[in-house]
């Protein structure tokens, strides 16, 4: 009868939680090969468990949460680590540092080094990447991003900024973030 009950009082923040669900992270590491593979399937086995057990037995939310940062980590760690070594010094090192210096941010809208860090360590935590911009039929550009978003585009294969619409997108993911094109403005 708990159970009923419990079913019963939770049906609508269930129901919230499954419409808006993204399982873009557990159907990326369903897909992956190997280890990582049988890894992601357990954690789809998971989801799939989930949503067959009564929320009275397992809270939905919290364990739709706990799987999607167990698939984001899992992508995570097959990411390479381009960052374990200091890159040398070279004019685009020179160029990029420059970047970073005149943003003093991620040009990506919400992709932000949290408040709490010093000023004197946020450029530490930032880089430049190479991206495809449609906009001026698929040229590369340079953008400065966060580590943790160019972790990220490195597992991606799509990632893509429109110069003239001010749009960052990974399709892949299904992200589409405004891009800040003037450092003197917010993203």
């Amino acid at each position: 009868m708990q159970a009923i009950g419990t079913s019963l009082r939770t049906a609508d923040e269930v129901a919230g939680k499954v419409k808006g669900c993204d399982l873009t992270a557990v159907k990326s590491v369903e897909a992956l090969e190997g280890e990582a593979g049988q890894k992601g399937r357990g954690l789809r086995d998971e989801l799939f468990e989930a949503f067959r057990r009564n929320e009275y037995a397992v809270p939905f939310g919290p364990k739709l949460d706990a799987i999607n940062q167990a698939a984001v980590k899992l992508l995570s760690s097959l990411v390479s680590k381009p960052f374990d070594r200091e890159p040398e010094p070279t004019a685009l090192v020179a160029e990029e540092a420059d970047l970073i210096s005149k943003w003093g941010r991620s040009q990506v809208g919400g992709d932000d080094v949290p408040a709490w860090v010093p000023a004197s360590a946020r450029k530490k935590l930032l880089v430049v990447v190479q991206i495809r911009d449609v906009h001026s039929g698929g040229t590369i550009s340079h953008i400065v991003v966060t580590k943790n978003l160019a972790a990220l585009l490195g597992g991606s294969d799509d990632a893509e900024i429109d110069s003239g619409q001010a749009e960052f997108r990974i399709p892949r993911y299904g992200i589409h973030r405004p891009l800040s094109t003037d450092p003197d403005q917010g993203n």
